[in-house]
């Protein structure tokens, strides 16, 4: 889920929070909400409530209404949506159903994990199929100890059993019959004291080992064939050279893109089950992948989500292997200015202007999902650091650029000493004089 997301939060929570790479439905905006009152979100969720819960779709009305506003006064980051979720007294009067849904909103915050936890293992009851099997899916990524004798007990509900069954095999690595009565002896005898987050991370890095990620030039993706003048020309204005060079790059693209983007869609699922965990060893098996150079934008910018601050100089030491904007923006969102710098100077060492414009609509898909990957351009890269706009994206030219790029370094040359750190939000501003 990369749902209601701002771009910032596209490239670096949907790391973390780790959904599927394509957003269901996008109503991010760039422009501040109005302020509301608790009793605004409360109706919200009244309203969810009382539709039907098999009715229940993020992608059609009314529930796709209710959300839609629900973004607009509360989004991105959902302070009040999560400060009231988290008083049980809010939480008893939702259905199973408006829980998973709401456990799917607030799972792209860094600090939901208690909340989300109990939010999916609730929403495993829910009579809509489909909310059913995310919570089921999702109660892996919360997963807590606590939630184990609740699980076994959901094995006699006949709507949860399916989806509790499938869940207390995979945290377990155990096979028995899906009775209640046989995962109680097992529970008392051994669960209570089980290393499910162990077991589950053992089990991912072993299926990650069978999922290797061949990286590619990222560069030559982004940025246009020297021979390409104008980016955004139509086709009969093209010389034959700037025809051949694009031909070429599209073929490289469904090459070595492609096959970067299908092995990623393998194994991001994987990776989702563990880096939620506060457990240390997440951070330690993440340090690891930083020498992987396709997995390594991913755990760079995952530790930097995981506020792990004592696996900065491994990703420095990464960054100096691998010099990639992921490694680079990590980097800059857990405090190191000089990434600021390293990204322009990888800027101007690509005066030519993006390839967006010149992709196909396929090629185009494959923008998010490398995004949830931890590759994007340094453009875009140093844009989220400083939470402004320096035009790259509208420049057509190797000229355009080059203006974009001095509007960019004369910018951080007049503010960089005097920018700071907003760590919640992952980016740099200029605090208000006194």
């Amino acid at each position: 889920m990369t749902r209601f997301r701002r771009q910032w939060t596209t490239v670096l929570l949907s790391l973390a929070v780790m959904a599927a790479a394509v957003p269901r439905a996008d109503f991010a905006r760039s422009s501040g909400h109005a302020t509301v009152d608790d009793s605004v979100v409360l109706r919200l969720l009244d309203q969810l409530n009382h539709i039907p819960e098999t009715n229940i779709d993020d992608q059609k009305p009314p529930t796709l209404t209710v959300l839609k506003t629900l973004y607009d006064v509360d989004g991105p980051e959902f302070l009040r949506l999560r400060r009231l979720v988290g008083k049980a007294a809010v939480r008893r009067k939702l259905n199973p159903t408006v829980k998973a849904e709401v456990g799917e909103i607030l799972s792209q915050r860094w600090d939901t994990f208690v909340i989300c936890g109990n939010l999916f293992l609730s929403g495993m009851r829910s009579p809509n199929r489909a909310m059913r099997e995310l919570a089921r899916r999702k109660l892996i990524i919360f997963f807590h100890p606590a939630f184990v004798p609740e699980i076994i007990h959901q094995l006699q509900d006949p709507v949860a059993h399916e989806e509790a069954y499938s869940t207390l095999k995979e945290i377990s690595g155990k096979t028995y019959p899906p009775e209640a009565r046989i995962w109680k002896v097992w529970y008392e005898r051994f669960g209570k004291n089980f290393d499910y987050v162990g077991h589950i991370l053992r089990d991912t890095l072993a299926n990650l080992v069978k999922h290797p990620i061949i990286a590619f030039d990222q560069s030559r993706f982004w940025y246009a064939p020297p021979a390409v003048r104008d980016v955004r020309a139509p086709d009969e204005e093209q010389t034959p050279e700037e025809r051949s060079e694009i031909e070429h790059w599209n073929t490289w693209v469904q090459h070595d893109v492609r096959r970067y983007v299908f092995a990623w869609r393998q194994a991001k699922p994987l990776l989702e089950r563990v880096v939620h965990q506060p457990d240390p060893r997440v951070n330690q098996a993440l340090q690891k992948l930083l020498a992987d150079a396709g997995y390594g934008d991913y755990a760079s910018l995952a530790l930097a989500w995981r506020a792990s601050n004592s696996s900065l100089p491994a990703i420095e030491q990464s960054n100096a292997r691998f010099r990639t904007p992921g490694r680079v923006l990590a980097r800059g969102s857990m405090g190191d200015k000089r990434a600021l710098r390293d990204l322009v100077d990888m800027i101007e060492a690509h005066p030519q202007p993006s390839t967006i414009p010149l992709m196909s609509d396929e090629e185009r898909k494959y923008v998010p999902r490398l995004h949830a990957a931890g590759v994007l351009p340094a453009e875009q890269a140093l844009e989220l650091l400083c939470h402004r706009s320096f035009g790259f994206d509208g420049a057509a030219t190797a000229r355009d650029k080059a203006k974009a790029t001095r509007k960019a370094k004369q910018w951080l040359d007049k503010n960089l000493r005097y920018l700071v750190l907003d760590r919640r939000r992952a980016y740099y501003f200029i605090p208000n004089p006194r």
